[in-house]
């Protein structure tokens, strides 16, 4: 898939850590961007985010994904293959 087509996560659980600029998702999860999709039993998104300006609180706003982590019982599916695995 295009790396600007835009994600899309659905799960029974989400939690968001601001001051880590971290996304958790659990159970039932699954990640869709263009025609390529992951499921997983844990997603981990990473965010990149602005580095604190002197004398403020970090920006917790997710400015770009640096990283997805899946774990569990994970598929990863593109038209052409399929990938399983318990980390990617």
């Amino acid at each position: 898939s295009n790396s600007d087509d835009p994600i899309e996560v659905t799960a029974q659980r989400t939690d968001y850590v601001r001051d880590e600029g971290k996304g958790v998702y659990r159970q039932d999860v699954r990640a869709v961007q263009g025609e390529t999709q992951i499921t997983s039993d844990v997603l981990t998104i990473l965010c990149v985010r602005n580095p604190p300006r002197a004398g403020q609180a970090a920006d917790p706003t997710c400015n770009e994904i640096e990283r997805i982590i899946a774990e569990g019982d994970v598929l990863f599916t593109t038209p052409r293959e399929k990938i399983r695995g318990s980390l990617a």
